[in-house]
């Protein structure tokens, strides 16, 4: 028999994956928590005593989001010790991730479509962000002190630079994937982030 933490830990994963499944398919303003209920195989009474909300839901995906990328990210920096190598695996993961997870992107995008209207959205998007630069930026620390990367580099300037170039190659891929050669891209964008740190 779990523990009541275990199936706490359980159920609100199925129903955050549930959560994941449907809005990646049909957005967020068109799903209800009876929707989120159904896609799971629960009653919404279950939903409603894990989560208060479909807002809380969203909060709960968009941190087990943030947990996989973190999880990801710490591999790297666990098992390659240069910094240089780190970089370069954290800019193919993150653009790897568009081609192996399109739906992950799709479910971001749609938080980026409640920011102007919840405040909620908001933060658990600038913490998103956050914890990707912080992540990036820990590697162009390690490599300065090391002396592989330029002392000089504003480390939270080149990490934003590094997402936005992320992110826009992600874009383009989600909205014309006929056209962008993702794996040309990910190698250019290695290419000229490795050039200029």
């Amino acid at each position: 028999m779990p523990t009541k933490e275990e199936l706490r830990a359980r159920r609100e994963t199925q129903i955050t994956r549930a959560a994941y499944e449907i809005i990646a398919k049909n957005g967020y303003e068109n799903i209800t928590v009876q929707d989120i209920a159904d896609h799971a195989g629960f009653s919404k009474g279950i939903v409603y005593y894990y989560f208060r909300s479909k807002d809380d839901v969203m909060v709960s995906l968009f941190n087990s989001i943030i947990a996989v990328i973190d999880g990801k990210f710490a591999d790297v920096r666990r098992e390659v010790p240069d910094p240089r190598r780190q970089l370069e695996n954290v800019i193919r993961i993150s653009l790897d991730i568009v081609n192996e997870h399109i739906e992950f992107y799709r479910v971001i995008m749609v938080f980026w479509t409640q920011i102007h209207h919840k405040q909620l959205m908001r933060e658990v998007n600038a913490k998103l962000f956050s914890h990707w630069r912080h992540e990036i930026e820990m590697i162009l620390e390690l490599g300065m002190t090391r002396g592989v990367f330029r002392p000089d580099l504003v480390t939270n300037v080149v990490a934003s630079s590094i997402i936005s170039r992320v992110m826009g190659v992600s874009l383009q891929y989600i909205f014309d994937p006929d056209v962008v050669d993702l794996k040309a891209m990910r190698e250019e964008v290695v290419e000229e982030v490795l050039s200029k740190v």
